[in-house]
């Protein structure tokens, strides 16, 4: 038995003007829903758009300006030198504890600005509101030349690696090497370090000697400011 339509019957299903019909209805449901969706997505893009929840506020400064100097003058400061002629305005500057030989750390209260000072150049290094703000400068300053210091020598015994590579090479017997004493002077800008040590002499008895040398902080050997036993 064939179950199948007959082409006139296909052909009424498919081209009658009834069938077209319908077909005609289902196209005005199916693209007259488009105008309607659109718009609800235009509305959510609006009401996002307008949300003054999801507007970032912009930061507000986290400094006091007493005299209105603005930050970027202050910070217009560093590289210049010390500046004594606004002292009249911004006042006479306090000394903070941390300042040494090398800095000067201080506070102008009236315009509530501090900075610190490389007393070798006076020129100002660093310049900002708040006391503290120079304090903590000069404090992780402080820091990390210490570590950048300690780098330089060696872990084990205090000695420096690459002046003691030096002395070896100029020794007689560099196998008979040994280590007594490293001390060093914090120059600011470079070390100088003076190692003592005994080797080998060319009669084979052991003598005691030292270098004093000008090494910077990466470690290379400058210059050989001294030696001798």
């Amino acid at each position: 038995m064939n179950l199948s339509p007959s082409p006139a019957d296909d052909w009424k299903a498919r081209y009658s003007p009834e069938a077209i019909q319908k077909r005609k209805k289902r196209q005005i449901i199916r693209f007259g829903c488009l105008p309607a969706a659109a718009f609800v997505v235009l509305a959510l893009v609006i009401a996002i758009a307008t949300d003054d929840s999801r507007v970032p506020e912009v930061a507000k400064p986290t400094y006091h300006d007493p005299l209105k100097i603005g930050i970027d003058s202050v910070r217009a400061l560093v590289a210049k030198p010390v500046p004594t002629a606004n002292w009249k305005d911004w006042g006479e500057p306090e000394t903070i504890d941390s300042t040494n030989l090398r800095y000067w750390v201080f506070y102008l209260k009236k315009a509530n600005i501090s900075m610190v000072v490389r007393t070798s150049t006076d020129t100002v290094e660093f310049a900002d509101f708040e006391r503290e703000s120079a304090l903590e400068y000069f404090q992780k300053k402080q820091q990390d030349h210490k570590e950048l210091v300690e780098k330089q020598f060696s872990s084990l015994d205090g000695s420096h690696p690459r002046l003691t590579r030096l002395i070896k090479k100029a020794m007689n017997d560099p196998d008979s090497y040994e280590h007594d004493e490293t001390v060093y002077w914090d120059m600011e800008d470079y070390l100088v370090v003076r190692t003592s040590f005994r080797g080998r002499n060319a009669f084979g008895g052991m003598v005691r000697n030292y270098v004093k040398a000008k090494v910077d902080f990466e470690g290379n050997v400058l210059e050989i400011i001294e030696e001798g036993p």
